[in-house]
C-alpha cells in the first residue's frame, strides 16, 4: 500500500495487521513531510497471508491499496482503494 503525508512534518503512522491465523502485528512508520512511501504488507506479514489493516497517523494523510494483475499474459488490469 501507498502512504503520503501531504503536509511538512512528519506523520506518525500505526498499522495494525490483523491475519486471520495470527495475533495482531503491529508497525509503526514515520513519513516526512511532503512524501509518499510504499508499505511492502507481505513483507511484513508474510507472503499469501489473508490480512486486514487498520492505520492511524497523528497528521492527516492519504492511504491507497494499489492493486495491479496480469492473468496469464492475456488479461492485465489494476484496482485502487483510496482513504483519508
Amino acid at each position: 500500500m501507498t502512504l503520503e503525508n501531504p503536509g511538512p512534518l512528519t506523520a506518525n503512522v500505526t498499522i495494525d495487521y490483523m491475519p486471520k491465523d495470527g495475533p495482531v502485528m503491529t508497525q509503526n512508520i514515520g513519513i516526512p513531510g511532503n512524501t509518499r512511501i510504499t508499505v511492502d504488507v507481505a513483507l511484513f506479514v508474510g507472503q499469501g497471508k489473508d490480512v486486514s489493516a487498520s492505520i492511524w497517523s497523528d497528521r492527516g494523510i492519504i492511504v491507497e491499496r494499489p492493486m495491479y494483475f496480469n492473468y496469464n499474459g492475456v488479461w492485465t488490469g489494476g484496482h485502487d482503494v483510496i482513504g483519508l
